[in-house]
This record gives C-alpha cells, sequence and structure tokens, in this order.
C-alpha cells in the first residue's frame, strides 16, 4: 500500500515574522522557547496538548502514513522532539521528515536526529542566519 503524506504543523508559535509565511504563524517575541505547563495543556490555545498529539498518532496505521513535522518552529516547544521519536519508532524514522527554520537546535538536538540519520529526513533552512 503506498503511504499517503501528512504535513503536521505542530505548532504556529515562531520567533520570525516572515512575509512569505503559509500557516499564519503566531510570533513569539525574543527568540525563547515555550515550555508546556504539563502534558495535558497545549503551549497556546487552539493547539494540542502533548497527550493529543500522541493521541493522533496511536491512531493513525503505522504502515499507511509518512508525516512531516512543521510549522511555526517545531522546536519552539522542547517536548515536540519527543513526539518526533515516538512517531519515528512507531512509522519508521525513514518516513518522517522535520521541516525547521532551525532556531533552537542545540547539540542535543542534533545528536538525537543524528542517531535517526538516513532516517529521519529534517530540513532547517538559514531564516536563523539572517535575522
Amino acid at each position: 500500500m503506498k503511504r499517503k503524506n501528512i504535513v503536521w504543523n505542530l505548532t504556529r508559535l515562531c520567533p520570525f515574522r516572515c512575509t512569505f509565511c503559509c500557516v499564519s504563524a503566531t510570533y513569539v517575541y525574543g527568540f525563547q522557547q515555550i515550555y508546556p505547563i504539563d502534558d495535558s495543556t497545549p503551549v497556546i490555545e487552539g493547539e494540542l496538548s502533548f497527550n493529543q498529539q500522541v493521541e493522533v498518532l496511536a491512531g493513525l496505521d503505522p504502515s499507511g502514513f509518512r508525516i512531516d513535522f512543521s510549522g511555526g518552529d517545531v522546536l519552539i516547544n522542547p517536548r515536540n522532539i519527543d513526539l518526533i521519536l515516538i512517531a519515528s519508532d512507531k512509522f519508521g524514522a525513514e518516513n518522517i521528515g522535520l521541516s525547521i527554520p532551525g532556531t533552537f537546535t542545540t547539540p542535543q538536538t542534533l545528536e538525537i536526529i543524528q542517531l535517526y540519520r538516513g532516517r529521519l529526513m529534517a530540513f532547517c533552512s538559514l531564516l536563523a542566519i539572517f535575522h
């Protein structure tokens, strides 16, 4: 069976105000990461909590989908890396993509992504360099 592609915008939060933004991002001042209160509370109103995101993944057939996590800036919420790893384990890292500006990419994040290198596709734009 051919897999269906999902582009999942995990968050609208972003430290940039790009005129070409296609997700109607919500600007976050100061290039700071936003931490959820707990796994049951969304970071901002209108988004899913971590627990709800995990429920969405649980309801998807692991052989039927490829998922590209995007946003806003996915890594503005550090908990999203855990969701990406859960998805990688369930769907196979070769079926998971990550499209991020790269602003909140840390050595630890790169180490995690490197563990999945060759299987997890990651795309970081140069926005962080030019802003």
